[in-house]
């Protein structure tokens, strides 16, 4: 298989579509192996897929078929996998920070809502009852989620899980909204 793939890249780098298209074909397969074990979600799997063999394409010249072909695909697959992790990871990043500007604007407001924070009481308006509850206490009025838990007669788990999707919500309703305005 080593050969077969160095000597179909061979080919293709010397103009051959046919041993190019056959390469393209089993690189795909090889992708979808390395991939399809790494990423649970068959839909990002295709997408890397396709960014592998576009980095594939853009960089067969610097193939040397003197080497094995395996480890060549192997490292641009890493490559492409590192990005699509550092993505994610800036993706997760920026929304954390969205969320705790959401919780510091509810808990800097007090309840005297300025300009922005009449967004904010729209949103928490729209929150469902346990939600809006649990976040005011806990980040408006301050008690420890044992306390909330006590108070709201839940675990302090479903506390915590209250607070979290109310953020969430939140976070969504007031950059939907700037969204919105902007456009």
């Amino acid at each position: 298989m080593q050969r077969d793939l160095a000597k179909l890249m061979s080919a293709a780098q010397a103009g051959d579509r046919v041993a190019y298209g056959e390469l393209l074909s089993e690189c795909e397969i090889i992708c979808k192996r390395i991939l399809g074990h790494r990423i649970p979600q068959p839909e990002i799997v295709e997408d890397l897929v396709q960014e592998v063999l576009i980095s594939v394409d853009r960089a067969k010249q610097t193939y040397n078929p003197r080497y094995p072909f395996r480890p060549w695909i192997n490292a641009i697959v890493q490559h492409r996998l590192a990005d699509y992790w550092r993505k994610s990871m800036r993706i997760s990043k920026m929304e954390l920070q969205d969320e705790e500007q959401v919780e510091s604007a509810i808990t800097a407001d007090n309840g005297d809502f300025s300009e922005q924070g009449d967004d904010i009481r729209m949103a928490l308006n729209d929150l469902p009852q346990k939600q809006r509850r649990a976040l005011l206490l806990t980040k408006q009025d301050g008690f420890s989620v044992k306390e909330v838990a006590l108070q709201m007669e839940i675990t302090e788990s479903a506390v915590k899980v209250n607070v979290h999707r109310a953020l969430r919500a939140m976070r969504e309703m007031l950059l939907g909204k700037s969204k919105d305005e902007k456009q």
